[in-house]
């Protein structure tokens, strides 16, 4: 396989990394990468096309997927359109300190369909605060929360 470690950088205010992205698919190229730290792609308009650990998963408008740490993924548009994103990367270290096993956690969100719900709802609140990052902090300790409140190992 052909893939790459990404080094996640954070704000050191911040322990997480939220992006606003417009992404086209006949300019957007990525490649296949992992990472330490779980990530939340929430799909504001469009279909984006996520394959991970070998499986390709299409996200469609209002949904998102969540990458465990260390999947092997990547995101994109599907051919011909064109994608808006929020994605949301979590500090690994900022989690551990609410998580001391999260070497060992898988998040399941299929387990906890009612967390999967709340998690939207802050996907959705975080998106439209793009311009405050003092709402936008508290929201991502939110999914924090959440995540962290509902998983296994």
């Amino acid at each position: 396989m052909n893939y790459k470690y990404e080094i996640i950088n954070y704000d050191q205010n911040t322990p997480s990394k939220v992006m606003y992205l417009n992404l086209s698919s006949e300019t957007h190229k990525t490649e296949l990468h992992w990472h330490r730290e779980p990530e939340l792609v929430y799909v504001i308009e469009g279909q984006a096309e996520c394959p991970r650990n070998g499986e390709t998963t299409l996200v469609n408008e209002g949904d998102f997927i969540l990458f465990n740490s260390e999947d092997v993924h990547l995101v994109r548009p599907v051919v011909g359109t064109s994608v808006r994103l929020v994605c949301i990367q979590l500090s690994f270290e900022y989690m551990r300190m609410f998580c001391k096993s999260i070497d060992s956690v898988v998040f399941d969100l299929s387990v906890f369909p009612q967390t999967k719900q709340k998690l939207i709802v802050v996907l959705k609140e975080i998106f439209h605060m793009q311009k405050q990052q003092l709402h936008i902090l508290t929201k991502t300790t939110s999914v924090k929360f959440l995540l962290t409140r509902f998983h296994r190992l």
